[in-house]
């Protein structure tokens, strides 16, 4: 099952020419290509996981699902596949409830707001030439 791993596109000196020469508008199709790319890998990776997750299995070989209930259980547990190791590590955050600050504390809620300028792409896929 296993594959051989794919090189980083960016070392490759054909990519390296394609970019010397790319047209804006080609440059357009290969963002979004890429960005197409990604979704689809991003949510193979999320089937694939939650598969793995009810596949675990501990030391003695019984099945061991991964739950919300138990899966701090394989905090720094390690299973390997044919190519790579994978281990399970533990991590915590802290986040601010903004809802309960702005009810009960409204003024430092204001005074700590900030307002951040961002700017984003999109894309659409242009209707083909008849």
């Amino acid at each position: 099952m296993a594959s051989t791993p794919k090189k980083n596109l960016l070392d490759d000196q054909a990519m390296k020419n394609l970019l010397h020469n790319a047209t804006p508008a080609h440059l357009i199709d290969l963002v979004a290509e890429a960005r197409e790319d990604k979704a689809r890998a991003e949510a193979a990776e999320k089937f694939l996981m939650e598969a793995l997750k009810a596949r675990l299995e501990d030391p003695q070989g019984k099945r061991t699902p991964m739950t919300d209930t138990n899966k701090m259980k394989f905090d720094g547990k390690s299973y390997a596949g044919e190519r790579y190791i994978m281990t399970f590590t533990a991590s915590y955050q802290s986040r601010i409830d903004t809802a309960t600050l702005r009810s009960k504390y409204p003024d430092a809620a204001e005074e700590c707001s900030k307002d951040v300028s961002m700017i984003q792409a999109r894309f659409t896929k242009k209707e083909p030439k008849q």
